[in-house]
């Protein structure tokens, strides 16, 4: 596993439970510490992002894009397979930081990417990924729901917690080295008729 990177002083790690929350991407490097779980690093979007995955979420429902790609042909990717509207470039070099930073913080020259326009809840129980890790991160409509690790045996509703539009989050799973078979406890919002949500995942690539 490669090395953990400089340590951010602008998070807030709680030390009773296993997540860490910040306000700069350094905080994702968090990740390396071995009783954290999860990592959030808070943002907000740009308003020409925002306002193409509104666009995304409004009038393309069930958009699909799954591909493992190399780091460099991902702005590439994003340009030939996304739908055109104005603002359609932020949108991509949103993207494309999300996965530099990903990508660099694991020294991964290829990843596993995943952009959907879901309309419909794909995984409604809590449970661990069978990955190393993996970033989520919701541009448009309801977040990915988690729990800390102490509230996983019998989660009630005033211990879920749910992710921003924007927030970036890395998700340890069971195949993080010397896990021990935990990971984080997360979920997919339950979605009404009428709703969809724009979700950017980004997974590890052997």
């Amino acid at each position: 596993m490669p090395q953990a990177a400089l340590l951010t002083k602008n998070f807030s790690l709680q030390p009773a439970n296993n997540f860490v929350i910040g306000y700069s991407p350094e905080v994702l490097a968090q990740i390396y510490e071995i009783n954290v779980q999860i990592c959030i690093f808070n943002r907000s979007l740009g308003i020409d992002t925002n306002q193409y995955a509104v666009f995304l979420q409004t009038e393309h429902a069930g958009f699909q894009l799954m591909q493992r790609v190399n780091l460099h042909d991902v702005k590439t990717l994003l340009e030939t397979s996304l739908p055109w509207h104005e603002s359609k470039y932020p949108f991509i070099g949103d993207v494309s930081m999300v996965a530099d930073m990903f990508a660099c913080l694991f020294g991964l020259k290829t990843i596993g990417l995943r952009l959907n326009v879901l309309n419909k809840t794909m995984c409604p129980r809590f449970h661990t990924d069978q990955v190393p890790c993996r970033l989520i991160t919701t541009y448009a409509g309801k977040g990915t729901e988690w729990l800390d690790n102490s509230d996983e045996t019998l989660p009630r509703k005033d211990t879920i917690k749910t992710l921003l539009a924007g927030e970036v989050a890395l998700l340890k799973g069971k195949a993080w080295e010397d896990n021990h078979d935990s990971g984080a406890v997360h979920r997919s919002p339950t979605l009404q008729p009428d709703e969809n949500r724009v979700l950017l995942t980004l997974d590890w690539v052997e």
